[in-house]
């Protein structure tokens, strides 16, 4: 079963520009579902100049994305509309490195899924961004640079399906070309919109709805996990790629 954890969420408690957060932004996962506590990705530079990363609580992968509802988010994050969303991973900063002088932190998007899009969405628990597409979405550079404060960004798809990206964080001077002497680390995220192949075994079965079920898939929202939500199953088979 997946453990459950008192997490961090945003509720209408918070205010933007007078608009409760809840009715403003998208939650970085579906709010009451017990998934919406932050999974961060540690960022730590050894001593051997090379980066290593890993994720703050790895039993909780693939995670879930919610199916954000119509008319639920203002401008821009409108955007979200219809489609499903998930924004738990963050960057965290690990140890006590610092980058040498005139090197900076770029995270690149290797390669990702298809369908998959990403957008900017907090950084430090108090700057809300502005949902511009990042990684390559939309045109986007496939980096960032990255100052080192908490950073998460949000992971939209259309379809039911289990995506994959592969993130690497390097030192780069300011165009981003990799510093000499210094290694990167690579690191793998994975997201879950609706049921699909959870045990990688090739197919669609009953092990992958059990696993979906102890996942909270509530697939229509309707604050139960039951046979109308198996119409995300069926989806999720006819898909080729997973």
């Amino acid at each position: 079963m997946s453990r459950r954890r008192l997490g961090v969420s945003f509720g209408a408690a918070v205010l933007v520009g007078g608009v409760g957060l809840a009715e403003a932004v998208p939650p970085l996962a579906e709010l009451g579902s017990g998934l919406e506590v932050m999974n961060h990705v540690f960022v730590v530079l050894g001593t051997d100049n090379a980066f290593d990363l890993f994720v703050q609580f790895p039993e909780d992968m693939p995670a879930t994305m919610y199916r954000a509802e119509e008319d639920a988010y203002v401008a821009p994050y409108d955007a979200a509309h219809g489609r499903w969303v998930n924004g738990q991973y963050g960057w965290l900063y690990g140890g006590s490195w610092v980058p040498p002088p005139g090197a900076l932190v770029w995270i690149e998007l290797v390669d990702a899924d298809e369908g998959i899009e990403t957008r900017f969405a907090i950084r430090s628990y108090a700057e809300f961004g502005s949902f511009s597409p990042i990684y390559g979405s939309e045109g986007s550079p496939p980096r960032i640079w990255w100052d080192t404060r908490m950073l998460h960004t949000y992971h939209l798809v259309d379809e039911v399906g289990l995506y994959r990206g592969r993130y690497r964080v390097y030192l780069g001077d300011p165009g981003g070309e990799p510093l000499a002497g210094y290694d990167a680390g690579e690191i793998e995220l994975t997201w879950l919109a609706g049921a699909c192949d959870r045990d990688g075994d090739g197919d669609v079965d009953g092990v992958d709805v059990l696993a979906w079920l102890d996942h909270q898939g509530d697939v229509d929202l309707d604050g139960l996990t039951d046979a109308f939500d198996l119409a995300g199953l069926a989806a999720a088979a006819a898909r080729s790629t997973i």
